[in-house]
């Protein structure tokens, strides 16, 4: 049986020269507010952007009505606004020329997570991704640089995930305050210190409602079945 060709072209390209002070801050910069692993990513997505504005320069060569410009732009021009790095305003090749590397980076799903409030911090946002508690519609999506279309663009939490294991949160509970009387739903609560970390537990568990609860009076775990909405 034939194997399936493999493409070894590279993926990024590295800067021409190594030690630039103005490009270093900027990359560490864009490292920070995006919580990217490394800069082998800024590199990946700068070599994407520059392949796109290269054949943006090459349409723009050719004249207004040639039927290669109009094909390809309006099809390039398509494929920019359907991940959303582009708008229905601005639909022309000379706003093609003028997209930068934050424009991809605002369509990754990590940032996606963190701006609509999934998430903490960014860096809170990654790990989500990589323990496989965030899906994109129905697809559970463990890429944090993985491009969220228009189309595709409910982002949630993967309910009926266990976050907080039992014996994490019973090991918290006797590290916490031995003298907490923790109760479920049912049940009222009843905490012997209110700036205990239980009861923030507690708070979260009514925000959460598929948080495991461990209950003092009923001694059972409650919490919901998986995969649940």
């Amino acid at each position: 049986m034939p194997r399936a060709p493999r493409n070894h072209s590279k993926t990024y390209k590295v800067p021409r020269r190594a030690y630039t002070s103005a490009r270093l801050d900027a990359e560490l910069k864009l490292a920070g507010e995006y919580g990217l692993r490394n800069k082998r990513e800024i590199y990946r997505i700068a070599l994407i952007l520059s392949k796109i504005r290269r054949a943006a320069r090459e349409l723009l060569k050719l004249d207004a009505k040639d039927p290669k410009r109009l094909f390809e732009g309006n099809a390039l021009i398509r494929r920019l606004v359907r991940i959303g790095v582009l708008d229905e305003t601005r639909m022309r090749l000379d706003y093609v020329l003028a997209l930068k590397i934050e424009d991809f980076l605002e369509r990754r799903l990590q940032t996606q997570v963190f701006k609509l409030g999934l998430a903490k911090s960014i860096h809170h946002a990654r790990v989500l991704i990589r323990q496989r508690h965030i899906r994109v519609g129905k697809q559970i999506v463990n890429v944090p640089s993985f491009v969220v279309r228009l189309d595709s663009q409910k982002v949630r939490f993967l309910t009926g995930l266990v976050l907080f294991s039992a014996a994490a949160l019973r090991f918290s509970l006797r590290l916490g305050c031995r003298g907490l009387s923790l109760c479920c739903r049912c049940c009222a609560p009843s905490p012997a210190f209110p700036s205990c970390r239980c009861h923030l537990l507690l708070s979260l568990s009514s925000a959460l409602p598929w948080l495991p609860l461990c209950c003092a009076r009923c001694a059972r775990f409650h919490s919901l079945p998986h995969g649940t909405d």
